[in-house]
């Protein structure tokens, strides 16, 4: 399917003009379920990149338990600021540090994508770094409407 960027949140597709729905959010996959793909690989989301996100596989459940390979991701801070802030959120400041021009996606789960690309990887590394304390504070202020 062809996308391209027009005024506003709009896109064109197939001949039709289309809403984007708000992409700018706390990531809902992250968390909230188990997955295991084909391979036998569990996955933090169900979204639609995942299975190119090399960050987003857990494990073998040939090797490990579910349970295991479930808590483990809690120990990932990429996957746990995806949790609080959303991958369009993080791509804003990684875009805004290289002085580059966004590019707007249909899903959410595009961002993601674009995060790991080459030439944002080393920026997102040193933004988690600076904004790990604040992403653990705002978690912690949003507590309640987390724990839902």
């Amino acid at each position: 399917m062809d996308f391209k960027r027009e005024k506003g949140r709009l896109y064109e597709g197939n001949g039709r003009k289309n809403v984007l729905t708000d992409t700018k959010r706390p990531c809902q996959n992250v968390y909230t379920g188990i997955t295991i793909n084909p391979y036998s690989q569990m996955l933090a989301c169900c979204g639609l990149t995942v299975e190119y996100n090399p960050y987003l596989k857990l494990g073998s459940v040939e090797n490990y338990s579910i349970k295991e390979l479930y808590d483990n991701q809690f120990n990932d801070f990429f996957k746990f600021w995806l949790y609080v802030d959303g991958p369009e959120y993080i791509y804003e400041k990684v875009i805004k540090r290289r002085n580059a021009k966004k590019i707007f996606f249909p899903h959410e789960c595009a961002y993601c994508m674009e995060l790991i690309k080459k030439e944002n990887l080393e920026c997102l590394r040193e933004i988690m770094k600076e904004e790990y304390p604040s992403v653990i504070y705002k978690y912690q202020l949003n507590k309640n409407s987390y724990e839902k």
